[in-house]
């Protein structure tokens, strides 16, 4: 059966922009495929386990609710939630 997960990973920056990127999230919504039980590695299709990436966003979060990242990251889980949802509810 297909499940949904949400995850969430630093994101792979070069340069000097590695020293500012401390307060960034790389955040998705991952649909796994049929009879994958575990965690994939990285965010994207070409991982093992991995379906289709639902939804994707680099954001920052900061330490306020009213951050794009936190707020990205409530819009995420509440997706992941209704999704799975509406797989048990077949």
């Amino acid at each position: 059966m297909t499940r949904y997960i949400y995850m969430e990973a630093s994101p792979a920056l070069k340069g000097k922009a590695r020293q500012f990127s401390r307060g960034y999230r790389k955040m998705a919504v991952v649909e796994l495929e049929d009879g994958f039980d575990g965690i994939p590695k990285m965010i994207s299709e070409r991982a093992r386990g991995v379906k289709r990436v639902v939804a994707c966003s680099t954001e920052y979060v900061g330490k306020t609710d009213r951050s794009a990242g936190l707020r990205t990251h409530e819009r995420f889980i509440a997706m992941r939630d209704n999704l799975n949802a509406a797989i048990e509810a077949r």
